[in-house]
């Protein structure tokens, strides 16, 4: 390994829900933060859990968090690819991508993906992954959440429906 070689990183270990909600314990070594879209429209990046990127003082403890997860909210997993445009601050890149997931929080995660990448993809040359999840049910009918990959060109990768 190369002493001077550095990347980003997103782990997210999806719990539940034994007698509570579903929940995420993630931990991000320099990626950008999962982005948490409430059914009701209400947005939020889960910064906690955040550290310095793979390869910088790897002596360090990495920090990590735990964010419940709603029954129909949507979380989204993304590559800065999504967000990052030229002569443009990142937060005005997150802050767009918040308004348009708040926007399609309740269509069906085709349609949610599907939109994000037609309306953010054609401003980029970057790769763009997205990976975005549904808790469908709360703890009274335990279900696995709804998951949905999507390439850059809207091919979508493995799906499953929950």
């Amino acid at each position: 390994m190369n002493p001077h070689a550095t990347a980003t990183c997103a782990y997210g270990l999806l719990k539940g829900p034994e007698g509570g909600p579903w929940h995420l314990h993630h931990s991000s070594a320099g990626h950008l933060p999962p982005l948490l879209s409430t059914e009701g429209g209400d947005t939020r990046y889960l910064n906690t859990g955040r550290g310095l990127l793979i390869g910088m003082e790897p002596a360090l403890p990495r920090a990590s968090a735990r964010d419940p997860l709603p029954p129909r909210s949507t979380l989204l997993l993304f590559t800065d690819g999504l967000i990052e445009r030229r002569g443009e601050s990142l937060d005005e890149g997150m802050k767009r991508l918040s308004r348009l997931t708040a926007t399609y929080a309740r269509d069906p995660l085709d349609v949610f993906c599907d939109e994000l990448i037609i309306k953010l993809a054609a401003d980029t040359s970057d790769d763009i992954a997205l990976l975005a999840l549904r808790p469908t049910r709360g703890p009274e009918a335990p279900t696995p959440p709804a998951t949905r990959w999507i390439s850059r060109v809207g091919r979508p990768f493995p799906t499953t429906d929950g």
